[in-house]
């Protein structure tokens, strides 16, 4: 079935409120705001939390790389974490803690606890900053012997305990996440009544996985993008000596084409690099010596033997990484993109490139997607947003219990549940299409539902801030 709107957002609130009302419009108008406020609050917090967690990320990228600590297994491990989610059809290398969850524990420390009620920060507490910015205090394997000392980042820290309960199950991915939040925090000693503001993630664990999976796929999708970006100009760099002596160097495109070359790439459907290479004497002894040369040294900064062409991926392993399946390219799958990570980092620093690794919040006032289980807690649970947010807790009381009564007759795991869920929230037309939801179009770039199939995914709200 198909979702569409009648109006736009607070409209389709206020008419549906009006049936919840009996047609009293004072009564009606009351719960229209109150509802459109709690989402827009909802998702200014989240909007806050993922621009906060994106430095954290850039933060902790750069701690990893430079650390002359850690060992290189513990590097490439949260490289690789850094990407791949927990899916059934990864190798096991990557571990059972997955790209998805990853993002979910950084959003989940900008918050600082999921606890109901979250503690004040003391300015007067004690501090544990050494303002050193690097990972003093870590041990070769990623352990911390004092994690007070090492990973406090807020005077007594009240959420430091959560924190490491949370990451309980990769201590060592937790430990460089808060070693990136203490150097963040570090810029607010001093000034403490500057720190931003937000709840902590209590009945937003939801909302927070569905957004996890989406920057899962961004970070991915940033650094296979734009690896040869930064290859070429590193490439070019590297070319300045012998361009000199071979003006044909000096060519439009030639840094790109050797790029392919070196990375062993097919030049199919590239025909501009095809007749460029029929240009350049790729067979020259100094250019053959030149692309064996920068093999060795993306080799080198990927940490690995070589770079080779597989026969058979199943005997692909962490010794050598054949760029077709690092940047997922043509047909072949991405599965060894964490050894960009290192290999871009370093082109960075030796020709001072400037990169992003780890991609933008997105847009300021990102639309945030309520699924099913999302859209229920926070219906549930009015009254408790009503007080986090300084709106009518009575209202927000009235508004649950009319909610919860329109459904009571209705299975929870009944896709029906989810349509009077949207039925009571919004006035919006149903039509059925050979028995599958579809996406319907944005309205005023603030709100829509949708649903996959029959037995797939739940009918979802995606809300963006006013």
């Amino acid at each position: 079935m198909t979702v569409t709107f009648r109006a736009g957002v607070y409209s389709s609130l206020l008419s549906a409120a009006l049936k919840s009302c009996d047609g009293d419009k004072e009564a009606a108008k009351q719960e229209a705001r109150l509802l459109q406020s709690i989402f827009q609050d909802i998702v200014k917090d989240i909007n806050l939390a993922l621009v906060i967690a994106r430095q954290w990320q850039n933060i902790a990228l750069r701690l990893v790389f430079e650390s002359d600590v850690l060992s290189k297994e513990v590097k490439q491990a949260f490289y690789r974490n850094l990407l791949y989610a927990d899916e059934k059809d990864k190798r096991h290398k990557y571990g059972n803690n997955g790209a998805c969850k990853v993002h979910q524990w950084f959003l989940k420390g900008v918050f600082g606890t999921s606890k109901k009620y979250k503690k004040p920060v003391d300015p007067a507490g004690r501090m544990n900053f050494s303002g050193v910015n690097d990972l003093s205090g870590f041990a070769t394997d990623g352990s911390v012997s004092d994690a007070t000392n090492v990973l406090a980042a807020l005077p007594d820290d009240p959420y430091l305990d959560d924190l490491l309960r949370l990451f309980s199950d990769n201590k060592v991915l937790g430990n460089i996440i808060l070693a990136s939040r203490k150097i963040w925090y570090q810029g607010f000693q001093g000034r403490w009544d500057e720190l931003p503001v937000l709840p902590s993630s209590y009945l937003m664990t939801s909302l927070i996985e569905e957004l996890a999976a989406q920057l899962d796929v961004e970070t991915a999708t940033n650094v296979t993008t734009n690896f040869l970006r930064y290859q070429q100009k590193y490439v070019d760099y590297r070319l300045t000596a012998l361009r000199a002596g071979d003006p044909t160097l000096s060519k439009k495109g030639v840094s790109e084409l050797l790029c392919y070359v070196i990375d062993m790439l097919p030049l199919e459907g590239r025909k501009d690099l095809v007749d460029l290479k029929a240009e350049v004497d790729i067979e020259s002894v100094v250019l053959k010596r030149f692309i064996e040369s920068e093999r060795l040294n993306l080799a080198r900064m990927m940490g690995v033997d070589d770079i080779f062409q597989h026969d058979d991926i199943k005997k692909v392993d962490d010794s050598r990484v054949d760029m077709r399946l690092a940047l997922g390219f043509g047909d072949h799958k991405c599965i060894q993109a964490d050894f960009l990570f290192p290999a871009v980092l370093e082109m960075s620093k030796s020709a001072n490139i400037p990169v992003t690794l780890i991609p933008s919040s997105g847009p300021r006032r990102r639309p945030i997607l309520f699924n099913s289980r999302a859209t229920e807690r926070m219906m549930c649970n009015l009254e408790y947003f009503a007080r986090r947010y300084g709106l009518s807790q009575t209202k927000a009381q009235e508004i649950t219990t009319k909610y919860k009564a329109s459904l009571k007759e209705v299975d929870n795991n009944d896709k029906e549940h989810d349509l009077g869920s949207i039925a009571f929230l919004l006035d919006v037309g149903i039509k059925i299409i050979d028995g599958h939801v579809e996406f319907c179009k944005f309205i005023k770039n603030m709100i829509f539902f949708y649903h996959h199939s029959s037995g797939q995914k739940p009918l979802s709200i995606r809300m963006g801030p006013s």
